[in-house]
């Protein structure tokens, strides 16, 4: 046998005498350069989150589990300790992993910290921070003591880099979108932490406390143990400049001016090229200040309630703001933004708490004040802006102040709303020339390109094909990390579903149908993952109650009894979108299930309802008449969504079997939403099946109350498209415009959930989940839910790859 062999064997006996875990190689990150190149973790791990604080909940965290096993997979973090992902860290463990996964070099130091000797476990990790300038040389070093948020802050941003370190100490005041992202921050660390919470670093994370409408920072909290390992692998593994992502939508908007109509797409781009004052909502569905230093709370003083009724809301604006072009975002746009779309000839849906603000004034160049005449629930999130500098330039016209209340300018009663043409004889010189600004303003070239404050801005736009969006380098949380998002349009599912399947497009965000999400989810090697996000969304049929055969109730009842609703769940749906009952889902707090009219499946109880309405069968046809008129209904959805059209085929046969006659007529998107709802145009016993995107702020307001129903003398303004007139609503609905007592606010809504489940102005179909789908290695999507665009926090996305 050679010398070589008896060397190899020798070294085979070594091996198996030492422990195994002593064999077993150490993975080095510094080898690996993406998230999903790290071995996935072998075994399962289950979370404790018992040591939270009583404010939080396990829910705040799930975010943080992927973290945890990167961190065991990496040996950063023990296994024995992992699990205990609530708990809080000291100061030591930290700078050990942190060490450990940075590999920081092991160094000799002369220096002594008084509490930390060469016996204490972290001794060497501590010793090689210092000299690496991580943490700093003073007396003590506090090992053991738990590790504040700020501290971590600081030592992340340190082991970033000079350059983390140089930007870090550039700001002079913090820049965080949270609600103690200002006030609360010490100013020493004010730039360290606003340096952790940037796109190209994302160090932090924020938290939430229950039952709270905002998210917070907590600087002075202890960083528990997920928290960590978040930051640790973030600080490994930071994101990636550069890259496109595709997105592949069903229907395009019709204009991208922020407000000038509703459309799901519009949705999931403006959050792109639009950045208001206010950020809402996030993962959790919480609120955060994004141009202003915070939220206007009574709590914070802001928001005053004056003894006679009136409020003062007031603003502060951060300074160094800017819009993509460099020009600086100051009070005056806040001010400009609120004349130029409350003004009524501003094309969007009005209602009368245009009329409530008596005037907003900018103290400063940095502070706006909105002066209320009447309470308001949604008066501290009801300031918005638009780039005045930018109106002015290109329309040479300066928009004044005015008074909706003052007759002199504008007095609507003038009006004749019984033949829906506008008197003209209403409106002052004033009025008149900002009309024809505000018109000209919204039909030009803004509507295609805005010049807004996004972290995008539009590059070009094909329309009916694609748009491209590039970043926008004046972006107030420095520039995005995406190169570009390319948004294809392709209506038909089955296509958006085939280009998915391809690898054409990176993501989905409306079009593809709960099915075709199943079949992408059973297929093997395809790039994206389909996101099943519960949401506040229903599907519905609104019902056309100003006609005479539906405007009886028990029409309406016998349309909803004779609907399989539990049998199209299962077969369509796959159980994953349950029926609704009501307006509002059962996680909204007004849902009260006993108070709710339920309707179940019941052909023979909708027979007997159409016949105590006067219908009788003609036995040769099989459908009810009355008058020699069949009982008929047009049934219109939008074309080329394939599970909406079998919905509609379903129900249809439903109506069919019970005796009445369908006619189906269905209609591209942006026709069904922007003209044939908008504009009420359809006649006769019509049923329109589409989806309200609710949000956990929906009051009803605008698709209940008989003043939001769509004519041409008010501009088409609300969506209460069924025409519903209920003087108990209205009373309800408009009780909660001004309503500041949020459990007032919920009976109220559960009451009118009671009256609108027995009248039925519209059918309850399904509550859904959100169905989207991601690419595997894009970083950076939380889907919340919530009715807010999955691309809230698109700024902050990057490929792993």
């Amino acid at each position: 046998m050679s010398l070589i062999k008896r060397m190899e064997i020798g070294l085979l006996l070594l091996c198996l005498l030492i422990p195994v875990w002593q064999c077993t190689p150490t993975i080095q990150p510094q080898n690996l350069n993406t998230l999903s190149k790290i071995p996935a973790y072998p075994n399962t791990v289950y979370f404790d989150w018992s040591q939270l604080p009583k404010d939080e909940k396990p829910e705040f965290y799930t975010w943080s589990e992927p973290y945890i096993y990167y961190c065991l997979s990496l040996k950063v973090i023990p296994e024995k300790e992992a699990p205990i992902a609530s708990r809080e860290i000291t100061r030591g463990e930290f700078i050990q992993w942190m060490v450990k996964i940075k590999h920081i070099p092991a160094v000799k130091s002369e220096y002594v910290f008084t509490d930390t000797t060469a016996k204490h476990p972290y001794y060497n990790a501590i010793m090689s921070a210092l000299e690496a300038k991580i943490i700093d040389r003073n007396p003590e070093f506090r090992p053991d003591d738990p590790l504040l948020r700020q501290e971590a802050a600081v030592w992340l941003v340190r082991a970033k880099g000079e350059e983390a370190i140089t930007l870090a100490n550039s700001y002079t005041e913090p820049w965080i979108a949270a609600q103690d992202g200002y006030f609360d921050i010490p100013k020493e660390v004010a730039g360290y932490l606003s340096t952790c919470y940037l796109p190209e670093n994302q160090l932090l994370h924020y938290r939430w406390i229950v039952g709270d409408d905002y998210r917070y920072i907590k600087p002075n909290a202890p960083m528990i143990l997920a928290e960590a390992a978040h930051s640790l692998i973030m600080l490994a593994f930071p994101p990636k400049r550069g890259g496109t992502i595709t997105i592949g939508m069903s229907m395009e908007p019709k204009s991208l001016f922020q407000g000038l109509e509703q459309s799901a797409a519009l949705t999931h781009i403006t959050p792109l090229l639009y950045t208001d004052i206010i950020g809402g909502r996030d993962e959790n569905w919480c609120l955060f200040p994004l141009l202003i230093k915070r939220i206007p709370t009574r709590e914070n003083g802001l928001w005053k309630v004056l003894d006679d009724g009136r409020m003062e809301v007031t603003f502060e604006f951060r300074k160094g703001a800017k819009w993509a072009d460099g020009a600086e975002i100051t009070a005056k746009d806040a001010v400009f933004a609120y004349y130029f779309t409350t003004h009524p000839s501003f094309p969007t849906i009005h209602n009368e708490t245009d009329f409530w603000v008596d005037k907003v004034v900018a103290k400063d160049d940095y502070t706006v004040t909105a002066y209320w005449n009447q309470l308001y629930t949604f008066a501290n999130l009801s300031l918005g802006i638009m780039p005045a500098h930018y109106f002015e330039k290109n329309f040479q016209y300066t928009l004044r102040s005015f008074d909706l209340l003052d007759k002199n300018y504008y007095n609507p009663e003038l009006d004749n709303p019984k033949t829906q043409e506008k008197d003209e004889s209403f409106k002052s010189k004033q009025y008149l020339e900002d009309e024809a600004f505000i018109l000209k303003a919204t039909q030009g070239e803004y509507n295609q390109a805005p010049m807004h404050a996004g972290p995008y801005k539009v590059k070009s736009w094909e329309i009916g094909q694609s748009m491209v969006l590039e970043p926008n380098e004046n972006y107030v949380y420095g520039k995005p990390l995406l190169d570009s998002f390319v948004f294809r349009t392709i209506e038909n599912t089955d296509t958006l579903l085939a280009a998915t399947l391809a690898g054409n497009v990176d993501m989905t965000l409306t079009g593809l149908s709960l099915d075709q999400a199943m079949q992408l989810r059973d297929q093997k090697d395809v790039t994206q993952i389909p996101y099943f996000t519960p949401s506040m969304t229903w599907d519905h049929l609104d019902l056309n109650i100003d006609d005479p055969v539906l405007s009886d109730k028990r029409i309406r009842h016998a349309l909803l009894h004779s609907i399989d609703r539990e049998g199209i769940s299962q077969e369509l749906y796959f159980g994953i979108n349950p029926v609704a009952n009501a307006w509002l889902p059962p996680k909204h707090p007004a849902y009260n299930e006993e108070l709710i009219t339920r309707y179940e499946y019941s052909p023979e109880k909708a027979k007997q309802l159409i016949e105590e309405a006067g219908w009788v069968k003609n036995e040769k046809t099989g459908f009810y008449e009355k008058d020699g008129k069949p009982l008929q209904i047009t049934f219109i959805t939008s074309a080329g969504n394939k599970l909406r059209e079998q919905m509609q085929a379903v129900i249809s046969s439903n109506w069919k079997s019970v005796g009445i006659d369908v006619t189906t007529k269905n209609e591209q998107s942006t026709t069904l939403f922007n003209i044939t709802l908008r504009e009420r145009k359809f006649t006769g016993p019509t049923a329109i099946m589409f989806a309200w995107v609710m949000g956990p702020d929906s009051n009803l307001y605008s698709i209940a109350n008989s003043k939001q129903i769509p004519y041409q003398s008010n501009g088409f303004s609300g969506q209460n498209y069924p025409g519903f007139r209920n003087e108990k609503v209205d009373t309800l609905t408009e009780d909660n415009l001004k309503q500041l007592d949020k459990k007032k606010i919920y009976q109220n809504l559960t009451e009118i959930q009671t009256i609108l489940t027995s009248e039925l102005p519209s059918l309850p179909l399904f509550y859904r989940v959100d169905v989207t789908t991601a690419h595997k290695v894009l970083r950076g999507y939380f889907p919340s839910g919530s009715g807010v665009s999955a691309t809230w926090n698109g700024a902050f996305w990057s490929w792993d790859k």
